[in-house]
């Protein structure tokens, strides 16, 4: 996270973020010691960003001194890396970060400050504000809603920066003291009720900023740790938070937490620990990763989302989304029940034939999908079957 020991002396101690960035200055401080670690980490993720021909998007550590984040910025812009935008702070409006940040006036005081000086050199590029969470998309105590329709209501008033900056994980604790299969059940359920109320609630906060853009710069489920990371219920949530957002036009930027971390729940790849040895590390695909994979041709650039409604279909078994390009239409289905649907059965119409590409799992606790890609013939559209517990990309041709 960047952190040193005089961050540390900012925020409250033993909260979950102040214990966090105590163990990052720890390992760090180790891993400089032993001399395990000769190069900088910026530049292996330079170089995975240049493999990969995409934008960073920076997050300014508001606790440190706005030197350093300048010297952040400098860094990826001198290597002609794009900077999609700038953070302003990551959930300050945390309790761990109240010694700093009492209330939404010192955040906006320092935020103010480190705007500046950042568009004084980089005035392209495209600053956020920490929005509190909103109480439509996350349960907060009556207390903690007034603070946070506060925070919001009050940083809505100023023009410092271009987005607004929220977090969002589907949340139950209900679901938690329950066994393994019933806890999956219940967020299987959770999961469904909340995908139906993300675009009011994004909308909801969009119209306290005035119609500024939303960046959603981490969203997954909570708990990944107690059983639901790395399983096909994951990976169905995954499909359907994405398609559900690629439909709500207030959203500007949404980043999945995360890629990769030296742990293993919330992560998109992990490293192998088959292998601990191994000189250069390996990295294995998560439950998530082959869905990543199937939705990716939707979000080339090129595709719009088409209107799709079908009343017969209950959205919280099903989902279907609908996205076009110039040449093909892209049909996504979502199974989330055991059963299995035909085409015929859905109202589906897919007379011009193409590729079906499925990822199904025999069950929601698994960690692994069944990946089959076939062919649709133009006259036998009938025949293919959705199988449960499933994500479906259809691709077919525009006549």
């Amino acid at each position: 996270y960047g952190y040193d020991e005089t961050d540390l002396e900012k925020m409250n101690t033993g909260t979950g973020p102040y214990k966090n960035a105590r163990k990052s200055i720890q390992r760090n401080s180790s891993m400089v010691q032993s001399k395990s670690r000769s190069s900088n980490y910026a530049e292996d993720f330079v170089e995975l960003v240049e493999s990969l021909d995409c934008e960073v998007l920076l997050v300014a550590n508001l606790l440190g001194e706005d030197d350093d984040v300048l010297k952040m910025i400098r860094f990826f812009h001198e290597r002609g890396i794009g900077i999609a935008g700038v953070e302003l702070g990551n959930e300050y409006y945390l309790k761990a970060y109240w010694k700093t940040f009492p209330n939404v006036n010192a955040y906006i005081q320092r935020a103010t400050q480190a705007s500046d000086r950042i568009r004084a050199e980089f005035p392209d590029i495209p600053l956020g504000a920490v929005a509190a969470s909103s109480s439509e998309l996350k349960s907060v105590s009556m207390k903690q809603k007034l603070y946070f329709d506060n925070w919001n209501q009050g940083l809505a008033q100023e023009d410092f920066y271009d987005a607004l900056i929220t977090h969002v994980y589907s949340n139950k604790k209900t679901c938690q003291d329950m066994n393994t299969q019933a806890r999956v059940d219940c967020y299987l359920e959770h999961n469904s009720d909340f995908i139906l109320e993300i675009e009011t609630g994004l909308q909801s906060l969009s119209s306290t900023f005035k119609g500024k853009p939303i960046w959603i710069t981490e969203w997954n489920m909570k708990h990944v740790f107690d059983g639901l990371g790395n399983t096909s219920l994951q990976g169905l949530y995954y499909a359907d938070f994405l398609t559900a957002l690629a439909q709500i036009e207030e959203v500007e930027v949404a980043t999945y937490h995360n890629l990769l971390t030296s742990s293993t729940g919330y992560n998109l790849i992990a490293k192998d620990k088959n292998r601990p040895s191994a000189k250069a590390p390996s990295h294995v695909p998560r439950a998530v990763h082959p869905v990543a994979s199937l939705l990716a041709p939707i979000f080339d650039g090129s595709h719009r989302v088409r209107s799709f409604t079908m009343e017969s279909i209950d959205p919280k078994k099903m989902s279907i989304s609908v996205f076009a390009d110039a040449d093909t239409l892209r049909y996504v289905l979502i199974n989330k029940t055991e059963a299995q649907l035909s085409l015929q059965s859905l109202g589906l119409d897919i007379d011009q034939g193409g590729r079906i590409h499925s990822l199904s799992s025999r069950s929601l606790g698994e960690s692994g999908f069944k990946i089959q890609v076939e062919t649709i013939e133009p006259d036998e559209p009938s025949s293919i079957r959705i199988a449960p517990w499933s994500v479906t990309r259809i691709d077919s041709p525009i006549k």
